[in-house]
C-alpha cells in the first residue's frame, strides 16, 4: 500500500462529531490517491448505518505535498448537510439534525484496497472536551441563562438530542400554598433530536391551577427513563409593558434561543439609486436598490448576558422575527450588530439592523397600532387565550330543604368552580347533559375545583341542604382547544 492513514488524525469509527470537533484526516503517500466523501443516514434507534454509492458529496484526486502528506478537511461540505428547521408543531423532530458520513480512500491506480471511515456530524457546535454524546446527555441545545425571564406572548422553545427514545419532558410549577406539581409536555417514543414549546401560554393550560394561585417562576426538566432530571431550565414570568418586540435565533448549540427586545424599533429605509453618464449628462438608471432595514435595541439587560445575546446574534444559522399572536415568524436577515455598556458596567444593551428576507415585503409596525388605537393581534389573542369567563349560579331551594341549581350551558374543555361556603365538609354534586356527574367537597382553603369538560354541554349542582353554599362561579375559557 503507498499510503496510510495517522490514526490520531482522522475521525474515529462510528462516532458522533460536534461540527467543530472532526478530526482533520491526514494522509501519508508516496503517489496519488483518490478521494470519495459519501453522505448517508445514522440511526440511532436501531444503530445502523446506511450509505449509498450515488450519495457522493465529494470526490477528488490528490498528489502529496513535499513532506509526503495530504490534508484532507470538508468542515464546510459536512456544515451544508446539516441545519436547524424552524418548528411548525409543539413537539417538533429536527430531521437535519446530524447526518452520516462516510470516507474511502484508495490508490489512483486502483491497486490497493479501499479504505472506508464511518462518523456521523451533528448541528451542535461547543467547547467541550469530552464526547458529544456526554454532553447531549445533561443539557439542552442553547447557552441561555439558566433562569431566563418571559412573558405571556413570548414564544418559548427548547432543544434536545434523546439518544434512547425515553426521555420526558415535565413542566413543574410551584402552587403558593407549597408543593410542587409536574405535568408532562413531551413524552419520546424514538431516539432522535427534538424541539419543543414550552412557552407559558401554552404550559399554564396544563395546569389544574389558576395563574393567580402560582409563584412567578417555572422550571422545565428533562427526565431520563429512571426519572434522573438530566438538564433544568427555569423561566420567570413577567407583565407585559406593551413595547416588547420578540425574535427568534438558531443558536450554534443546534437550538432555537427567543429573546425580548424593549427597545425601539424602528423601520430605516434607505434606496441607493444607479447614477450613469450619457454623453454630457448624468442620468438615473433603473437599477436603484429598494433596502427596507429595521433598527432594533434590545433595551437594557444584565451584562453577564452580553455573551449569549452577542452569540446567537452571530451564529447566522436563521433569524425569525415573531408577531404578537406568536403565529407568524417572518425571516429576517440582520445587517449589523452593536454593543453598548452602561457608565458602571453592570448593564448592557445590543442594537442590531436587519430587512426582511422576502425583499417585496415591509414588517408591520406593531407601535403605531399599539399606542394609536390600544388594540393590537396580541391584545384580541390574549382575549381568547387568556380572559377567564365568570358565570354566577344562582343558588335555588328544591322544596325538600335542599339546595339545586339550573342548567348551564359551558363551552369549553376545562371548567374551574369557585364557591363561598358558611362550613366545610358539605358534598355538593353537579351533573352534566352529556351524562357526566360526580362531587366535590367544600374547603376553607377555597382552591378552584377543576373538572375536565365536554364542550356546547350544560351543567347543574344540587345538595341536601340548602345553607352549604353562600355563592357558586363557573369560570372557564371560551375556547374548547384549552
Amino acid at each position: 500500500m503507498s499510503y496510510s492513514i495517522y490514526n490520531s488524525q482522522r475521525p474515529a469509527h462510528h462516532v458522533l462529531y460536534f461540527k467543530n470537533h472532526v478530526p482533520v484526516t491526514v494522509v501519508t503517500a508516496t503517489e496519488e490517491i483518490t478521494v470519495k466523501l459519501l453522505f448517508g443516514d445514522y440511526d440511532p434507534n436501531n444503530d445502523t448505518w446506511t450509505y449509498s454509492n450515488s450519495n457522493i458529496a465529494f470526490q477528488s484526486s490528490y498528489m502529496p505535498g513535499l513532506d509526503g502528506l495530504i490534508y484532507l478537511d470538508f468542515e464546510e461540505i459536512y456544515k451544508s448537510y446539516i441545519k436547524f428547521n424552524r418548528p411548525n408543531s409543539d413537539n417538533f423532530a429536527q430531521a437535519n439534525y446530524m447526518k452520516a458520513f462516510r470516507i474511502i480512500i484508495a490508490n489512483a491506480s486502483g491497486a490497493s484496497p479501499l479504505q472506508d471511515i464511518d462518523f456521523c456530524v451533528l448541528n451542535t457546535a461547543v467547547k467541550y472536551n469530552g464526547s458529544a454524546i456526554d454532553w447531549l446527555a445533561e443539557n439542552f441545545l442553547t447557552n441561555q441563562p439558566m433562569e431566563k425571564r418571559t412573558n405571556y406572548e413570548c414564544q418559548e422553545w427548547l432543544t434536545y438530542y434523546d439518544e434512547a427514545g425515553d426521555y420526558r419532558l415535565y413542566v413543574r410549577f410551584y402552587p403558593k400554598a407549597g408543593g410542587n406539581a409536574d405535568v408532562k409536555v413531551a413524552d419520546d417514543s424514538v431516539a432522535g433530536c427534538f424541539t419543543v414549546s414550552v412557552a407559558y401560554s401554552k404550559l399554564i393550560r396544563l395546569a389544574s391551577y389558576l395563574p393567580s394561585q402560582l409563584k412567578g417562576y417555572y422550571d422545565i426538566n428533562l427526565v431520563d427513563s429512571d426519572d434522573n432530571i438530566i438538564a433544568k431550565q427555569r423561566f420567570i414570568f413577567e407583565e407585559r409593558s406593551g413595547r416588547e418586540q420578540y425574535y427568534c435565533f438558531a443558536n450554534d448549540c443546534g437550538g432555537m434561543d427567543t429573546v425580548i427586545c424593549q427597545g425601539e424599533n424602528v423601520l430605516k429605509p434607505t434606496i441607493n439609486y444607479g447614477v450613469g453618464r450619457i454623453g454630457k449628462e448624468f442620468r438615473q438608471l433603473d437599477d436603484s436598490d429598494d433596502l427596507r432595514v429595521w433598527s432594533q435595541n434590545t433595551g437594557m439587560f444584565p451584562y453577564k448576558q452580553r455573551d449569549w445575546f452577542f452569540e446567537i446574534m452571530s451564529a447566522k444559522s436563521g433569524c425569525w422575527k415573531i408577531d404578537k399572536s406568536g403565529k407568524k415568524y417572518t425571516d429576517i436577515i440582520l445587517t449589523e450588530t452593536s454593543v453598548d455598556v452602561s457608565n458602571n458596567g453592570q448593564l448592557a444593551s445590543i442594537s442590531f439592523s436587519y430587512m426582511a428576507a422576502d425583499t417585496e415585503r415591509i414588517i408591520e409596525d406593531q407601535a403605531r397600532a399599539e399606542y394609536s388605537f390600544h388594540q393590537t393581534e396580541a391584545d384580541e389573542a390574549e382575549e381568547l387565550h387568556d380572559e377567564m369567563k365568570r358565570m354566577e349560579v344562582e343558588l335555588l331551594e328544591d322544596g325538600q330543604g335542599g339546595m339545586m341549581t339550573d342548567e348551564y350551558a359551558v363551552d369549553a374543555s376545562k371548567i374551574y368552580i369557585e364557591y363561598t361556603a358558611p362550613a366545610s365538609g358539605c358534598p355538593i354534586y353537579w351533573t352534566s347533559s352529556s351524562g357526566k356527574h360526580g362531587q366535590f367537597t367544600t374547603g376553607t382553603d377555597r382552591i378552584p375545583i377543576v373538572i375536565n369538560w365536554s364542550p356546547n354541554t350544560t351543567i347543574s349542582f344540587s345538595s341536601q341542604d340548602f345553607n352549604d353554599l353562600s355563592s357558586l362561579t363557573i369560570m372557564y375559557y371560551q375556547n374548547t382547544e384549552q
